[in-house]
């Protein structure tokens, strides 16, 4: 979260979501959905989706390119 690197976080279900974090709070986090090449700008984001911790399988820092 602090270094505002692109993620990939993977839900329990499969989906695959790609952005940088904008918020973590006790029990789930906010997603600002953006391409893991483009740095998160307004013009880049598509969207921000919170998601709730217990949905998370995986989170990982995305390569650029990686969507």
């Amino acid at each position: 979260m602090r270094d505002r690197s692109p993620v990939q976080v993977v839900l329990d279900d499969g989906v695959v979501l790609a952005g940088t974090f904008d918020r973590v709070g006790a029990d789930y986090v906010e997603l600002a959905e953006h391409p893991t090449d483009q740095p998160r700008r307004a013009e880049a984001v598509q969207g921000v989706r919170a998601v709730l911790l217990d949905a998370v399988a995986l989170v990982r820092t995305a390569p650029p390119g990686l969507s």
